[in-house]
């Protein structure tokens, strides 16, 4: 569509008017002009789902810090019960993720985590930020409080229950959070260098965590709490350890295991 044909922003008398220039605009190309049609049209029609659409609108034009901007004043101006607040909450965390802004990211998403009841997507998104804002407590609290129903779907989420595990978990919590790694995405090689690396060099993580230092924001973890590991959980590390190698003979990743770590 040419501009001569385009109404003008402030000759728009309703929202669906105000919306149909809007997708004139983004058609051609115009994203900031798209995105103050929306914002203008919310604050002369008192409507924030117009200003939620202008957040869209940018986010996925790769504006995202300016659709952040205004995912924080549409929420200054609506209420808790507002429809709109997980998405403008979603656009806020994933502009601050970005830009390693961790105080923001875990503000809102505690708040997407509180919205969401119990989603696990949210659950691991507020594990994820807490842990970049160093609060290893909280983030440790959350994965123990939900033990037996957090489960990783993927190979990011392992590895970060793994370095959590690592600095505020129990050797045998270590283990088993591992082998449960191994046997869902041991075939990925570096995955499995990591997670098997991780094991073999328990011993120096738990003297680590237990030692002052970095890691004693963790230090009120009980030490008896150490655990015993199995000699079916022994076992079956060794297994998984004989399975890397066998696939990946020549793996690059994983080069220091001695044989006798291997025999059982």
């Amino acid at each position: 569509a040419s501009r001569k044909m385009r109404p003008k922003r402030m000759s728009l008398s309703n929202a669906p008017a105000a919306t149909a220039l809007t997708n004139i605009l983004t058609d051609d190309g115009d994203i900031d002009e798209a995105a103050r049609t929306l914002t203008d049209a919310a604050d002369r029609f008192g409507d924030q789902h117009l200003r939620l659409r202008a957040v869209m609108v940018l986010a996925q034009n790769g504006q995202l810090e300016r659709a952040a901007q205004e995912a924080k004043l549409a929420l200054t101006r609506t209420s808790e019960r507002w429809p709109g607040r997980r998405a403008a909450h979603e656009v806020i965390l994933q502009s601050a993720m970005e830009q390693g802004d961790w105080p923001t990211a875990t503000t809102h998403a505690r708040q997407l985590h509180d919205l969401a009841d119990g989603n696990p997507h949210y659950l691991w998104e507020l594990i994820t930020v807490l842990q970049a804002d160093e609060k290893f407590e909280e983030a440790w609290r959350i994965v123990t409080s939900r033990a037996d129903t957090l489960e990783f779907k993927d190979e990011r989420q392992a590895a970060l229950l793994i370095e959590l595990t690592k600095r505020c978990g129990t050797q045998q919590q270590l283990f088993q959070v591992c082998l449960a790694a191994l046997r869902k995405f041991g075939t990925n090689e570096q995955f499995a260098a990591f997670t098997l690396a991780s094991v073999y060099r328990s011993d120096t993580a738990t003297s680590a965590r237990a030692s002052a230092g970095p890691d004693a924001n963790c230090d009120d973890l009980d030490d008896d709490a150490m655990g015993h590991i199995t000699e079916d959980e022994l076992r079956e590390l060794h297994e998984h350890t004989r399975t890397f190698i066998d696939r990946f003979p020549d793996s690059k990743y994983f080069r220091s295991i001695q044989l006798s770590d291997t025999e059982d």
